[in-house]
């Protein structure tokens, strides 16, 4: 049997990211230092913005808005995103595999084309540019925080 465990009893997950405590700690820090980030390093064209930072400063920095980082243009955007990828995943053919071992004993099955998705949806943004100019794309720079909030829901619903 695998990695010596009894086929009758199914092995005991891992305790990866350390465990609960670790997974909770991720979820909430990792939002919070892309906000962080972005508020604390405004684009003033002055290079890296944390060089000679003055850490008590930031009790002067202000706290934005929700309306500033939710957005329900980018919200629809990136739930596009999401669809598009699933499309991809039901149609583009791929190489099917097994996951891990379930509590139950089974296994699910996991379609592998992300590399050819990967290649369709850049031949697709590149004509998409093509046609729309150099600057098709600059929303998702002027949209940063409202996307990467959007995303960042979208992960916590998909997680609970």
């Amino acid at each position: 049997s695998p990695r010596g465990h009894d086929s009758a009893e199914p092995p005991c997950p891992a305790n990866e990211f350390l465990g609960p405590v670790g997974t909770g700690f991720i979820m909430l820090s990792l939002p919070l230092t892309v906000w962080f980030l972005y508020f604390a390093c405004p684009n003033k064209g002055e290079g890296f913005c944390l060089q000679g930072v003055n850490l008590m400063g930031l009790r002067q920095m202000t706290l934005p808005v929700l309306s500033t980082l939710v957005d329900s243009w980018a919200i629809g955007l990136v739930l596009a995103w999401f669809a598009w990828l699933v499309a991809l995943e039901r149609v583009l053919p791929g190489e099917v595999a097994e996951g891990v071992v379930l509590p139950n004993g089974k296994r699910l099955p996991y379609k592998l084309n992300g590399h050819l998705s990967l290649w369709v949806t850049l031949f697709l943004v590149q004509q998409y540019t093509m046609a729309k100019g150099g600057r098709a794309l600059t929303y998702l720079y002027d949209d940063f925080i409202e996307l990467a909030t959007a995303a960042m829901l979208l992960s916590t619903l998909l997680s609970v």
